[in-house]
């Protein structure tokens, strides 16, 4: 039932849209347009109240809930609008098989081609007069950077507690049920300036403090299930000059939340520790991004899409314990159990972005699949 020409030119339409992050009002309004003349109920939270304080953009948009009446369960869709940078003036390019950005910007399908793929669903629903389930969909903004949509969105218009997150790179058979638990944190290191030629030894080295600091730290896989990383650090104010101040920013990753919150307080104890023994000393902040968490294989959730993806196929499935964070961690934080499914894209976050045409189009069957009622 799909069809596959209107599907490849509702992707491109969205993919020619700039909407990265913080900056997806034009496309919100283009999408909740289309969900009103498919007949569905639209609404908008407000969850830029809360998450504009982290940008100073003024095209910053709410997340979108739909809702569509059908019969028996309820469930939830959802999807991303925003994309990565560079992702001004897109450029899809389609060839044989696939569809390509043209390597001056992302192309977008991360997350754009599951957004297409619903899209092409509520087409079909209503051209076919199929019988469906209560659809939910959820359309978030703000997702690339750590879910900031997600996680102000209001809940409370959710009524399902099961939801199938489009964005997760590969193919339909990939599914991810296990994601970590993201902390990212600031650590600034207070020292003392002096002349570095005249009295050095008055001052209180900052890098110093760090340097000791870092040799007590292991950086990068910790474990099977934890990561440190330490991503930006700036400090100093001239050569001649013992630096004062040095701030640096990283994040822990762990699929355990109590080994996340364990690693952070180790963190902060050893930058504590060496800069009392120098006699400086630090401003040590955090935030939580995201809990982790696991859905059990024989969930009713996933045997829903095992199900629904064996309409399409009997490949084997790939079930995927990610280290990235998504807004599923927000909707499982939430309490609706949800998994991330594949919608196709390939090296995304890259300028060498594609997505080959049957992915796009499985992804639409694997949809028409999970709503339907046989």
């Amino acid at each position: 039932m799909i069809n596959k020409e209107r599907l490849i030119n509702e992707f491109i339409n969205l993919t020619k849209i700039d909407s990265e992050s913080f900056n997806e009002k034009e496309i919100q309004n283009y999408v909740k347009n289309k969900l009103e003349s498919l007949g569905l109920n639209v609404k908008e939270d407000n969850s830029y109240i809360n998450y504009k304080k982290y940008t100073n953009s003024e095209n910053i948009a709410n997340n979108l809930y739909a809702s569509l009446k059908g019969e028996n369960d309820n469930i939830i869709l959802s999807a991303h609008l925003d994309t990565v940078s560079p992702g001004k003036n897109k450029k899809a390019i389609v060839l044989n098989d696939r569809i390509t950005s043209d390597k001056t910007t992302v192309l977008g399908a991360d997350c754009l081609s599951a957004v297409a793929s619903i899209i092409e669903v509520l087409n079909i629903i209503k051209e076919n007069n199929i019988k469906h389930k209560n659809i939910e969909i959820v359309f978030f903004v703000a997702e690339e950077p750590f879910a900031k949509g997600s996680r102000y969105f209001d809940y409370s218009l959710l009524k399902s507690k099961e939801a199938y997150v489009f964005d997760l790179e590969g193919g339909i058979n990939n599914v991810a049920i296990k994601a970590p638990a993201i902390i990212s944190f600031d650590v600034k290191i207070k020292g003392k300036a002096s002349h570095a030629g005249f009295n050095p030894e008055d001052g209180i080295n900052a890098l110093s403090i760090l340097n000791d600091a870092l040799n007590e730290i292991k950086l990068g896989r910790l474990d099977e299930f934890t990561t440190l990383n330490i991503g930006i650090i700036n400090g100093g104010s001239g050569v001649n000059i013992v630096p004062e101040l040095i701030e640096l920013k990283g994040e822990i990753r762990s699929l355990d939340n109590a080994i996340a919150k364990e690693k952070l307080n180790e963190l902060e104890k050893i930058f504590t520790k060496n800069a009392e023994s120098y006699g400086g000393g630090i401003d040590f902040s955090y935030e939580k991004e995201f809990d982790a968490y696991q859905i059990d294989k024989d969930d009713n959730i996933v045997k829903n899409y095992v199900k629904a993806l064996r309409k399409i196929n009997n490949d084997e499935i790939n079930y995927i314990k990610t280290f990235g964070g998504s807004d599923n961690n927000n909707l499982n934080m939430n309490k609706i159990k949800g998994i991330v499914i594949g919608n196709g894209m390939r090296n995304v976050h890259s300028k060498d972005e594609y997505i080959l045409i049957d992915d796009l189009i499985n992804t639409a069957e694997l949809i028409l699949n999970l709503v339907s009622i046989e």
